[in-house]
């Protein structure tokens, strides 16, 4: 059977265009681009409709001028063709009111790369027995019970909901339009934090602290509002936890916390840091100078000492908790580096996908009997610890026989499920860990120190819910090799004006060895591909098919 990959992904360039153009001649036009920013082939026209969108919401128009003054800021111009490139969106005049039919195009090319990218991954998964990867990918492209071949939306299980969780959805749920996965990731962070060091598990290895990564388009998901909910939780219960906004350096970071511990005489320092959007971390992470940002992080998120080295001095913060609340975008998430996800960061975050709900018009209270309960319930946890925290160093929690005969398997299952994919296993790599501090956080709550079965298997079905998040999220990583090659040769054409010397696109891809530049182009070469070549005197030059 042939390799339908040979053929190229499909997908339609004038259609992406059109829409892009549109947009620049009548911003209304963006409230009918009903598409996922992803649904875009090209990285340059996603980042475009990106920044259309972020420029649309926060009230500012969207012409020639502000597009391209934005990109020149950030430094991306070039990076989505330069200022030519994007006056040339609205050559030919694209008409406003064809631009339902542009959407469909490219709603229906990027089912169809999808569609294609999972098939190939599903064979091979199933090929590797890895039947949890099949289940993941197979819902991908799995048509919704509405009959409109839609992608099903992973929802945590209900099972994963331990009580007073399950009062906390109910008393918010009908407030917001928030995903509700993000509620679940949000309470059991909270609800962590309130406990803070003062329960840990194998010898304090583990602590019940988590970062947490809400992954939805911006103004879509609300992923801010949940984590408002959060703020305003932590607060209510009085636990004693500094919600910190942003870390500008290491040496920043370690030095907030140290002061904060000196100033309260406390033994215990326990912060939450809070990112509106990840984005900023890692950019800030990449720069010059503060590169040490990320590794510092991911020590903190393993309650370590954080020791600060600095001109004339050094300090120290002791005993510390750190958990975490941040939110990404989709088109973000699909863009970064392998090193972004394996620099130690990637595999401490909870990465948890949200549904998109319909808006509300009119915003009804929090339901105040039940969030009363909830705070009760969590500060009346929080104080039962510490209590006995003062008499210790912190209680011990562990696991009963069924339960540690259940994580064993649990442990087993999470190796065969991520056979063969090299990414997924690296960002499974504290998988365990998660479920361990779920349950934890479980038990706590009923304020007994042994995880039971029940505790773990809510924890597990969370921890599922994870793994197919991952595939569902960065399944594409397997091929990004062959996808990233082949838009960054379709973007470079089209930056060219769609033809381009074959000697001259090598040279504009320089880690890309003689060997797999070939091997690339003789698979997108074709009268039904992307790519027709032809001879040119001594020179081959490359076409765009149109």
């Amino acid at each position: 059977m042939p390799n339908l990959l040979d053929k190229g992904l499909p997908f339609s360039p004038d259609a992406e265009r059109s829409i892009l153009g549109v947009i620049l001649l009548n911003n209304e036009a963006l409230a009918q681009v009903t598409l996922d920013t992803q649904d875009f082939f090209l990285h340059s026209h996603q980042a475009l409709l990106a920044l259309m969108r972020e420029l649309h919401d926060a009230g500012n128009p969207v012409d020639l001028v502000t597009v391209g003054q934005a990109l020149l800021d950030r430094g991306a111009l070039e990076a989505v063709g330069g200022a030519s490139y994007i006056a040339s969106l609205t050559d030919g005049m694209p008409r406003y009111d064809n631009i339902s039919h542009y959407v469909e195009i490219v709603r229906e090319k990027a089912r169809q790369r999808r569609a294609i990218i999972a098939g190939r991954d599903i064979a091979f998964a199933a090929a590797d027995g890895n039947m949890g990867a099949v289940e993941a990918l197979t819902q991908q492209i799995a048509p919704s019970p509405n009959g409109k071949g839609e992608r099903e939306t992973l929802l945590i299980p209900d099972g994963a909901w331990c009580d007073v969780g399950k009062v906390y959805l109910e008393a918010v749920r009908d407030t917001t339009s928030a995903s509700i996965n993000y509620h679940f990731a949000v309470f059991l962070c909270i609800a962590g934090a309130t406990l803070g060091r003062s329960v840990h598990f194998n010898d304090g290895e583990i602590y019940p602290n988590f970062f947490m990564g809400l992954v939805g388009e911006s103004s879509y998901a609300k992923k801010g509002t949940a984590m408002r909910y959060g703020k305003r939780l932590l607060q209510a219960v009085g636990a004693p936890v500094h919600w910190l906004m942003s870390v500008d350096s290491a040496a920043g970071f370690t030095k907030e916390l140290a002061t904060r511990q000196t100033e309260e005489k406390s033994k215990n320092i326990c912060c939450l840091l809070h990112f509106p959007e990840l984005r900023s971390l890692i950019d800030k992470a990449n720069r010059e100078g503060s590169r040490d940002i990320i590794p510092k992080i991911s020590e903190a998120y393993d309650c370590e000492d954080l020791q600060r080295v600095v001109v004339g001095g050094s300090g120290i913060a002791t005993n510390t908790f750190t958990a975490m609340l941040g939110g990404a975008a989709p088109e973000w998430l699909t863009n970064l580096k392998e090193s972004d996800l394996k620099g130690g960061i990637g595999n401490r975050i909870c990465w948890i996908p949200g549904e998109e709900k319909e808006p509300l018009h009119k915003r009804p209270p929090v339901k105040q009997r039940l969030w009363n309960s909830v705070v009760t319930s969590l500060h009346d946890c929080r104080q039962f610890w510490a209590g006995t925290f003062a008499e210790k160093p912190s209680t011990e929690m562990t696991l009963s026989p069924e339960a540690d005969e259940l994580m064993e398997a649990f442990g087993k299952s999470l190796y065969r499920d991520t056979k063969g994919e090299p990414l997924i296993r690296e960002l499974c790599g504290r998988m365990e860990n998660h479920c361990i501090k779920t349950a934890m956080v479980y038990a706590a709550i009923e304020r007994v120190p042994v995880i039971e079965a029940f505790h773990l298997q809510k924890a597990i079905l969370f921890c599922e819910f994870l793994l197919k998040a991952l595939y569902a999220i960065f399944s594409t990583y397997g091929l990004s090799e062959i996808v990233r090659q082949e838009r960054r040769i379709i973007e470079l054409i089209e930056q060219a004006g769609g033809v381009i010397n074959q000697r001259t696109l090598q040279r504009k891809l320089p880690r890309l060895d003689a060997e797999a530049f070939h091997r690339r182009l003789r698979w997108m070469i074709g009268q039904d591909s992307y790519i027709r070549s032809q001879r040119e005197g001594r020179s081959t030059m490359l076409y765009l098919n149109r």
